[in-house]
């Protein structure tokens, strides 16, 4: 399992009682935290009955992390927080006291992390900082966590979970659109948080901050916040709050139609959470909603191809050709070219011309379009090519010279693509010469332009000396 070396202040925020006063507070942290970041860990952070989970009826000493949360600092830091019970309540409030602990770290860092700030909470109770610590040093040390690289920490069982849950689909469609909402679910609320987040894409999520676990409160806000709420406190305090509210078990709502949110639901259905996860966890750089919806199309394309009809696949990959891309999304075009390449080649080899012909106007519209997608067209030119001169050899010859316009006119490296050019011209003259058949008026029309685009082809005078002496033409002066 690759780890990634992640160095991060720490805070913890907790209710102990010291000779400065008593109740929630952080109680120590690390020296590079500034004083606006420790406000807002403050306003962020659990305090008394701030948690979901049910308390314990006695102290344990098998801590487990109850709660999570992940938002961005004033400094631009990004924050992963734990919480768990801590003992009883040491105020005359009783309960559980509830500690939290904070990981602090640049968001430069937040991509070797596979954007997951689950992999760094993991790693935070990898460290033992669930067991908590009422009597630190005031000023902590910087931490060291080993992150997991890997996209997630779930695996395909989580899926079963997540088919046909509409309002989970329903919160990952409001957070693409920079809309909060409140989830409310009976339990495994971290396994939903999680599920949710890497069904986003990567570099998207270190601008959605949530808070799972926790009890809703107006002054703590996140723009998604997974939680249980059996007596609706939670929706009764969100009324006139600037988000939304779900039932997990309400299945009559609408789920809004769009490529990524189909896309998610397909990977859900399959059950296959884990490739999901690594495919929407790629360093893509636009995240805006037509650059999202660029990411699901391709995704869909690739997903389809093997049942997708020969044209639809070549219009979808042309579709990308005018789209300039870098990063991720120059990688996943990459990949949909690859795979529909594997497809059409097979494809190609094994048809007629007929079932060819529809698609040489889109072969000639890619090979004129990027080198990515030329090169895609010019591996199946010269099988298109070869299909037509066996049963329509004029035809082949001025579908050869669109190819041979395209090489004259174009920018892109030939890199042996005229030989398909050569090819024809060869197929063209042994035609001619071994009886030929209809249509040789076509042939004969072309040639002067054939000679325009290729004048130093001698094979061109011989076609059309053979196409005179077949149509018994005088040989011009």
């Amino acid at each position: 399992m690759p780890l990634h070396t992640l160095v991060c202040d720490q805070a913890i925020f907790t209710s102990i009682r010291t000779p400065m006063g008593e109740g929630y507070r952080i109680i120590a942290a690390s020296k590079g935290l500034g004083p606006k970041d420790k406000q807002a860990i403050t306003q962020r952070s659990p305090s008394h009955d701030g948690l979901c989970a049910p308390e314990k009826n006695d102290d344990v000493e098998d801590y487990a992390p109850l709660a999570v949360s992940f938002y961005q600092l004033p400094s631009g830091q990004l924050c992963v927080a734990i919480s768990c019970f801590a003992g009883a309540e040491h105020t005359g409030r009783g309960g559980q006291r509830i500690y939290t602990h904070c990981a602090i770290f640049p968001s430069d860092q937040f991509a070797a992390c596979a954007y997951n700030p689950f992999n760094i909470a993991q790693a935070m109770v990898d460290a033992d900082l669930t067991t908590p610590t009422l009597k630190p040093p005031p000023a902590l040390e910087t931490l060291t966590l080993e992150v997991n690289t890997s996209p997630t920490t779930l695996d395909d069982t989580c899926a079963e979970s997540l088919t046909n849950n509409k309002t989970y689909l329903i919160a990952i469609e409001r957070l693409l659109r920079d809309k909060a909402v409140i989830v409310n679910l009976d339990n495994d609320w971290l396994v939903a948080t999680e599920a949710i987040m890497m069904s986003l894409p990567g570099p998207m999520r270190e601008g959605v901050s949530f808070g799972s676990g926790l009890r809703y409160s107006t002054g703590r806000h996140f723009d998604l916040n997974m939680l249980t709420d059996k007596t609706n406190v939670s929706r009764t305090r969100s009324v006139g709050q600037p988000l939304e509210y779900f039932a997990a078990s309400e299945q009559e709502v609408a789920v809004p139609k769009n490529m990524w949110i189909d896309f998610v639901a397909r990977m859900w259905d399959r059950q296959s959470f884990e490739v999901l996860a690594k495919r929407t966890s790629s360093a893509f750089n636009n995240m805006s909603e037509e650059g999202c919806m660029f990411i699901a199309q391709m995704y869909n394309t690739i997903d389809t191809l093997q049942e997708a009809e020969t044209a639809d696949i070549l219009q979808a990959v042309l579709s990308t050709a005018n789209k300039t891309v870098s990063g991720g999304e120059a990688q996943l075009q990459q990949e949909l070219v690859d795979g529909a390449e594997r497809v059409l080649y097979r494809r190609f080899s094994q048809s007629d011309w007929s079932q060819c012909q529809p698609c040489w106007s889109i072969l000639m519209g890619m090979a004129r379009a990027s080198e990515m997608h030329s090169q895609l067209a010019f591996q199946l030119i010269p099988l298109a090519l070869q299909t037509a001169s066996k049963e329509d050899m004029p035809q082949a010859f001025m579908m050869g010279l669109q190819v041979a316009r395209i090489l004259k006119n174009g920018d892109h490296q030939h890199d042996g693509r005229d030989d398909c050019v050569a090819m024809v011209l060869e197929q063209t003259r042994n035609w001619l010469m071994s009886g030929a058949g209809e249509n040789i008026e076509r042939i004969h029309s072309l040639c002067d332009e054939w000679k325009i685009v290729c004048p130093v082809i001698p094979v061109i005078d011989e076609i059309a000396s053979l196409c005179r002496e077949k149509l018994a033409l005088p040989t011009p002066q």
